[in-house]
């Protein structure tokens, strides 16, 4: 069988699958990690008459308690909004249920997600297992090399990007590529960081990557969203994605190969960027599925979520069409 039918074969047994709900992911079960659901709505008011919602208003109160807060970015756009931060989450059944239960009061509160963003945070440690050069090295280059794939399979159950995606989570390629320019793929890790400047507005945010009490790396492009499973498949993608960098499967040769080939025009913007992405790359992404993961279902899942309608470009959508439902 030649690789252009195997692919044929392989996109329509996607079209026959449905995410469904995980008690445990295929990720180590000591792996911490936080989330952030932002919503559109009159959600504070409306969740602190919940019954069933454990939160605290006061984010200095309660550390091991989810967290409720207006958020600042919804006030400047003069639009009701509010985020709820997870304490740190694990790999767990209970977890899960969690997050479960806090996206089902959010949709009783008629809140909606498609315009905010649904941001992750990692421990420091389950990434960058030895925090040095090297490894924030590696890390970057598999981000910058899967960067385009990482933006289509962000926008969840919606066919396209989110209208703030420009200005709050752009690529980060150029970035990268600036940086190497200037301080060198043998920099110190110092150097590299002081060289990325501050990333709280791209894709992979490292600004709290020496905070002591944060100690964070936090994804930032996932689109929001109310579905539990989307969720799930976000954050098992993401941490297999970052962890590859730093694991013994890690294959220099080939991810340095296709770090090379990337010619950026230093004067691009982020929006031109995106633009220039095009069409969804099914070869690459099934190959990219093969270095990071080893369970089948976990290649199916992030397949099924990149592909969502089939092989056509994603762009900007301000009116962010929902894709046909994939999930269950």
């Amino acid at each position: 069988m030649t690789k252009l039918n195997e692919e044929r074969e392989l996109l329509e047994y996607l079209k026959t699958i449905s995410l469904t709900y995980r008690e445990n992911l295929n990720m180590p079960s000591a792996v911490k990690f936080g989330i952030e659901i932002e919503a559109i709505g009159n959600i504070m008011n409306k969740l602190k008459n919940g019954k069933n919602i454990r939160y605290y208003l006061n984010p200095d109160e309660g550390k091991n308690e989810w967290t409720l807060k207006y958020e600042e970015a919804f006030r400047g756009l003069g639009i009701m909004g509010a985020e709820l931060s997870s304490p740190i989450l694990t790999n767990t059944n209970e977890n899960w249920l969690d997050i479960q239960n806090i996206c089902s009061q959010i949709k009783n509160a008629q809140g909606s997600s498609g315009q905010c963003g649904g941001h992750i945070h990692y421990n420091v440690a389950d990434i960058l297992p030895e925090k040095n050069a090297e490894n924030l090295i590696r890390i970057l280059k598999v981000w910058v090399v899967f960067e385009k794939i990482s933006f289509q399979f962000s926008t969840g159950e919606f066919k396209g990007y989110r209208r703030t995606v420009f200005n709050s989570c752009g690529p980060l390629i150029r970035r990268v590529k600036a940086t190497f320019k200037v301080a060198g793929e043998n920099a110190s890790m110092e150097k590299i960081i002081e060289e990325m400047g501050r990333t709280r507005d791209k894709a992979l945010n490292f600004d709290n990557l020496d905070d002591a009490e944060k100690n964070t790396i936090e994804v930032r492009i996932p689109t929001g969203t109310l579905e539990p499973v989307i969720w799930q498949n976000n954050i098992n993608y993401f941490y297999h994605l970052l962890s590859y960098a730093t694991s013994e499967n890690y294959d220099e040769d080939l991810i340095n190969s296709l770090y090379a080939k990337i010619k950026l025009n230093p004067s691009i913007t982020p929006k031109q960027i995106l633009e220039g992405y095009g069409p969804k790359d099914i070869s690459n992404a099934i190959k990219l599925s093969d270095l990071i993961f080893t369970d089948p279902v976990d290649k199916l899942y992030f397949l099924k979520q990149y592909l969502k309608d089939g092989l056509e470009e994603t762009k900007k959508d301000d009116d962010l069409q929902k894709s046909k439902v994939f999930y269950k």
